[in-house]
């Protein structure tokens, strides 16, 4: 490639930060894939999400640069950007915006009517943006909101209605944009003064602000958990929420009113300090991800955002051995006190613990439907149990008793209902993994099983007959 139009694409990539779209699509397809997990979706939608992402921020950012051109010029931390320096034209910049300002909106249109009609409201807003600061304050929140577009719009594109996961991921992108405006802002603050425009440090001062931009992240973390407990999403989203919880812990005591002439240098060089020393009970495999991420050496730092995925994984997957096996030995001391395993060896015990899984059940929430295929056998742990059949109450079940005897019937369909009777703990036997136990286990099992089921049904046959 000549040197000419190479040197030509690194000047209109420098004037819209095209670098910077890679930390902006995961925004959109964020919101893409949780819509996935509902809707599923095809490499033909991902391709026009991204192209809509990428056209919608760059024409955003062009038209930023130009409604910002004289006050980037009198701004000496801007004075040297493409536009005010003269290295592009207003006219060149102009036609840009209006080409990607156009492909947003057809790629937007490829998604869904839907989407394609709410493309020219989309651009209205990010548009409008660069014209905030000459009147509100609140321009930072307007940022937020231009961003917090693309997670709404990514799951929009994928199912195609909106719903309140979309809304929750698009208020945490909105805060956490906002909070890094606001600390970002606070290197104009006497330029803004000076100038005429509006920003909050401007108009609340620094320290103001910055506790503001706190509120701001703490909002954002509340709301990401809002989308991780409503989506039920796995454990190695909450490691990765509380890694961000940290990274934003540390980052904001970096940030003080008295340092801001130091803080691009603490940001580039200072090494942070040990995130034990603000949190000794996080585990040490935490930290040494976060603080992996928090490397000045680009070098040192995960390579991408599969790596960083791969390395919460492998956090979680030690942390949940490290703390199954303390709970795997609660849950067998509890087993053994239960009636139904007196007869079984501690082996014997740990073979069925193995074979199972714990659950809570809240008051009134269904464990059993009748009529439901179901290969499960289940016995009370702790607390009680409704059980109802066509409508009629057949009695209660406690501590010890056992369900499931379908389970023996390989497509049976359930008899009863089982209700939790306020807040239970079931252990639920799965028929297909006590098939690879022992044999002594598996015959001492359908024995106590078998007997606990003939005893239930003889109680109740004589209460029928006493009546």
């Amino acid at each position: 490639m000549p040197t000419g139009l190479l040197e030509s694409i690194r000047t209109w990539a420098r004037m819209v930060k095209f670098s910077h779209t890679v930390f902006a699509l995961p925004f959109a397809l964020s919101g893409a894939a949780l819509a996935a997990l509902e809707s599923g979706i095809t490499w033909p939608r991902i391709l026009w999400i991204v192209v809509a992402m990428i056209a919608a921020r760059n024409a955003a950012m062009s038209f930023n640069r130009l409604a910002d051109q004289r006050f980037d010029a009198e701004n000496p931390r801007t004075a040297a950007r493409e536009l005010p320096a003269g290295r592009l034209s207003r006219t060149a910049v102009w036609i840009l915006t209006i080409v990607l300002g156009a492909l947003f909106v057809y790629a937007s249109f490829q998604l869904g009517p839907l989407c394609g009609l709410l493309s020219p409201v989309a651009l209205i807003v990010i548009f409008g943006y660069s014209f905030t600061k000459r009147f509100t304050w609140a321009s930072h929140l307007v940022l937020g909101l231009s961003l917090a577009m693309a997670p709404v719009g990514g799951w929009l594109a994928v199912s195609g209605r909106f719903s309140a996961v979309a809304w929750l991921l698009g208020a945490a992108v909105l805060m956490w944009v906002a909070g890094f405006d606001v600390v970002y802002s606070c290197q104009d603050t006497e330029f803004d003064r000076r100038a005429g425009l509006f920003s909050i440090p401007a108009r609340f001062g620094v320290r103001r602000a910055l506790n503001l931009a706190r509120l701001l992240h703490v909002g954002a973390l509340s709301a990401l958990a809002g989308v991780g407990w409503i989506a039920d999403l796995h454990p190695v989203y909450w490691v990765g929420w509380l890694a961000i919880g940290l990274i934003l812990t540390w980052e904001h005591r970096l940030v003080r009113p008295d340092n801001l002439s130091k803080l691009l240098h603490q940001i580039v060089y200072a090494t942070p300090a040990p995130i034990h020393t603000f949190r000794s009970d996080l585990p040490d495999e935490l930290e040494q991800v976060v603080m992996t991420t928090l490397q000045k050496d680009p070098s040192k730092r995960m390579a991408t955002g599969n790596v960083m995925a791969a390395e919460l994984t492998r956090v979680y997957k030690d942390l949940r051995q490290k703390y199954d096996s303390l709970d795997n030995q609660e849950h067998f001391d509890l087993l053994r006190t239960l009636t139904f395993f007196h007869e079984f060896s501690h082996a014997e015990i740990w073979e069925v613990l193995r074979a199972s899984d714990w659950h809570e059940y809240k008051d009134g929430e269904d464990i059993v439907r009748e009529g439901e295929v179901d290969d499960r056998f289940y016995i009370v742990v702790a607390g009680a149990v409704k059980v109802t059949a066509n409508g009629n109450n057949l009695g209660r079940m406690s501590n010890g008793d056992c369900f499931g005897e379908t389970s023996y019937v390989r497509g049976a369909k359930r008899q009863a209902s089982i209700r939790a009777d306020g807040q239970v703990t079931i252990l639920r036997v799965s028929s297909t993994l006590m098939e690879q136990v022992s044999s002594a286990c598996q015959l001492r099992f359908n024995r106590v099983f078998l007997r606990s089921l003939i005893t239930r049904l003889q109680s109740r046959g004589a209460a029928k007959t006493s009546t």
